[in-house]
């Protein structure tokens, strides 16, 4: 879901108004460039020395959206999951919305003042931002961003069963297998999680089994001529080596049929220092 938001003439003047009592001077607090999840301290710290500021933010949707007046929602949203001194109120002018508590979101605007939406229900000060854009995204671009992208589309077959890598991402908590598997048999085919292992040389980094709830699974039985994509998680590797090794075991529901475990090696070459 994505809202382009316009902004009433009102909006408009109060955002104009705010950016010109930066202009003039009475702020020593101007931003350079937009603030993000990775440069929020000062303005978490001084909300006030920086109304008019842009920010564009990632984070999770941490109570019920709420009505405003004119038609708008108020989100709160926690920038940082582990820290909820990141929280902010989000203003969006739209009918419809739907989003709920532990979605996650991206949102740009502009840091702005409204006494009547700046605390929370135990009487905490939050920043408030009037937005532009607002957006959900997966979870993991909040939790474990992508640091590093491999796109090796190898693939593996046997006997009318394809196992292929679409893309491999690197983040800090976790490495993310899009795995595709197409089934061109007449055969159910079954794929067995227990089976499933990635290697980095010597090192073996097993499947976790409790992925977050967004991501998209392989299902355990696909029927006869179907694809199916789904998301392997395992701990991080290490993109620096440059290589990688996933064993996949699938097989039909004839069990005459000689299926080994799918084997798809990638290799890359990472940028030298």
């Amino acid at each position: 879901m994505l809202l382009v938001l316009g902004l009433f003439a009102a909006v408009a003047v109060l955002s104009s108004c705010s950016r010109a009592t930066l202009a003039t001077g009475n702020s020593n607090n101007q931003q350079a460039e937009p603030f993000s999840n990775l440069n929020l301290g000062p303005l978490t710290a001084d909300p006030d020395g920086y109304i008019g500021e842009q920010v564009g933010l990632t984070g999770r949707v941490v109570a019920q959206p709420g009505g405003a007046d004119g038609g708008a929602w108020r989100v709160q949203v926690q920038a940082d999951p582990d820290e909820s001194e990141t929280r902010f109120y989000v203003l969006i002018e739209t009918d419809d919305l739907e989003i709920s508590v532990d979605d996650y979101v991206r949102f740009k605007g502009t840091l702005d003042i409204d006494p009547r939406s700046r605390f929370d229900g135990a009487g905490e000060y939050l920043p408030f931002v009037r937005a532009d854009v607002f957006e959900q995204i997966p979870s993991y671009e909040v939790r474990a961003p992508t640091r590093n992208l491999v796109e090796p589309k190898v693939f593996d077959t046997q006997f009318e069963v394809t196992v292929a890598i679409e893309k491999i991402e690197f983040a800090a908590k976790e490495t993310r297998v899009y795995v595709r598997i197409d089934n061109a048999t007449e055969r159910t085919v079954r794929v067995n999680n227990n089976r499933m292992k990635l290697f980095q040389g010597p090192r073996e980094l097993a499947l976790k089994l409790a992925p977050a709830p967004d991501y998209d699974r392989l299902p355990a039985d696909l029927p006869t001529v179907m694809s199916a994509l789904g998301i392997l998680t395992f701990p991080p590797a290490a993109y620096d080596e440059g290589s990688l090794r996933l064993t996949i075991g699938a097989s039909t529901d004839d069990y005459t049929v000689p299926f080994e475990p799918f084997e798809l090696g990638v290799a890359w070459s990472p940028p030298r220092e």
